[in-house]
């Protein structure tokens, strides 16, 4: 009897799904097999719907924006993204396997070796740490290598991105309700709308004093899907970046529902912003507009210089307009960086000073390669990215890291100037953006250390380098 690849799979996928169900009915949600299960259902089910690594980010990315944790009591979170960017290089073999066909290899670039070399100087610096320093090791040490590996996977899989205008056009759908659902999670959280700070926010916030800052009417901060307003304000700033971009250098090419549409968007999610009262994303936010709306009007592919003057106006007309309905906690917000006489005084202010001169401190006794992550021995928040990350991989992990953001950055660039399309433009130009935005955020906060805004991030830096190799004629 004949069997074919298709139908195994098929069967396979049958079975395992129907395991992973018998194991939730008896409530073993918290096993590690179930989670080896669910992720290898997941292979079999895309496997069946053909490999589409277009659809695979998009899936990626809406599961970030949406999905909430699932907690695990003796590991860290788990988060649906991170099962299906796992997914992936096995779900690659898989497909090679099954249908006998290989897939051709995107070539290594330069952040492949920064990353590689990023990993390398994280295990130097728990290992000095531990002999000389006496740090004492704790698995959840490194858990730092699966972090990075979640990073570089989550690059890899959006250099696979074959873009197509036709296939960017339908992703681009689910991707625009994903962000208005998020819009609309974070209004309803403002609001308290249906009362979904009983019962919606507490599936996303994993800290009981920032679940009872949500509740509160009068503090008026939402976290959104990340359980921080300050991440949670970045993630929108992210999210406004693109959508600035797309709007301005694509203007042309937009049907005039999308570009309402897209506007509409974009307010919502400004508004967004101003709901966390977050200070560390709004000033990420006013850069990378800054510099969108500058690079805009200095372009060429923008349109005649009187289209560039009114569009721009346009946008600056929507965020103003959305600034009239923030809370009044906000203006205090923004009101600290207005004067600088009183930002000494604010609390928030002075605990980041407490912890970055600790911080400063333990750097001093080990600049070069750091104390190791020290997760047993030391804090993991100082709400200084650079701080931490020296204070953990001294000044060689720090420039490193650097080094990687630098050259994604390099790479949007080449990717805006070097091709006409007005997509590959405003996309190069959105990374940049963020990048630039990202830079600012982590002086008062942390993002590196943040998954779920990393793995946003490093899909699209990934997606960026598939546009140069298939520009070069690269197989991706």
């Amino acid at each position: 009897m004949m069997f074919n690849r298709e139908g195994l799979l098929a069967t396979l996928g049958v079975c395992l799904g129907g395991t992973v169900g018998v194991l939730v009915v008896v409530d073993l949600l918290r096993s590690a097999v179930l989670i080896v299960l669910a992720v290898l259902g997941l292979l079999f089910v895309v496997r069946l719907m053909k490999l589409d690594f277009a659809a695979m980010m998009t899936l990626v990315l809406i599961l970030t924006l949406l999905a909430p944790p699932y907690r695990l009591s003796e590991f860290p979170d788990v988060r649906a993204e991170q099962l299906v960017v796992f997914a992936f290089p096995v779900l690659v073999f898989m497909y090679t396997v099954a249908s006998g066909k290989r897939l051709s290899k995107p070539s290594l670039t330069v952040v492949d070796v920064i990353f590689l070399a990023y990993a390398v100087c994280i295990l130097a610096s728990i290992i000095l740490g531990y002999l000389f320093l006496h740090v004492p090791l704790s698995y959840h040490d490194f858990m730092e290598f699966v972090k990075i590996g979640l990073y570089y996977v989550a690059f890899r899989l959006g250099m696979r991105v074959q873009w197509r205008e036709t296939a960017l056009r339908n992703y681009a759908i689910p991707l625009l309700i994903a962000v208005f659902a998020l819009a609309l999670i974070a209004i309803s959280q403002g609001y308290n709308l249906f009362g979904v700070n009983e019962y919606l926010s507490p599936m996303y916030i994993q800290r009981e004093w920032l679940l009872t800052i949500v509740r509160r009417a009068s503090s008026f901060r939402v976290s959104g899907t990340t359980g921080n307003p300050n991440h949670f304000g970045f993630m929108e700033v992210m999210i406004v970046t693109f959508l600035l971009s797309t709007v301005l250098f694509c203007q042309q090419r937009l049907h005039k529902v999308t570009l309402v549409v897209l506007l509409v968007a974009l307010g919502l999610s400004l508004y967004s912003i101003l709901l966390t009262a977050s200070r560390t994303a709004t000033v990420a936010l006013a850069v990378s507009a800054v510099f969108i709306l500058a690079t805009f009007v200095t372009n060429n592919l923008a349109g005649r210089v009187r289209t560039r003057i009114l569009t721009v106006a346009l946008v600056l007309v929507l965020g103003l307009a959305v600034i009239p309905f923030a809370h009044g906690r906000f203006f205090t917000a923004v009101g600290l960086l207005l004067d600088p006489s009183g930002i000494s005084q604010h609390s928030t202010i002075q605990g980041r000073l407490v912890m970055w001169t600790t911080a400063l401190e333990q750097i001093r006794w080990s600049p070069v390669f750091g104390w190791g992550v020290a997760t047993v021995s030391m804090s993991s928040i100082v709400d200084n990215d650079y701080l931490l990350l020296m204070r953990r991989f001294g000044i060689v992990g720090l420039a490193i890291l650097l080094l990687l953001f630098l050259t994604v950055f390099l790479k949007a660039r080449d990717i805006a100037r070097g091709m006409s399309s007005a997509f590959h433009h405003a996309y190069g130009r959105a990374v940049q953006g963020v990048i630039i935005g990202l830079a600012l955020f982590s002086v008062a906060a942390g993002a590196f250390g943040n998954q779920q805004l990393m793995v946003i991030f490093w899909v699209l830096a990934g997606g960026l380098y598939g546009l140069a190799s298939r520009a070069s004629g690269q197989g991706v």
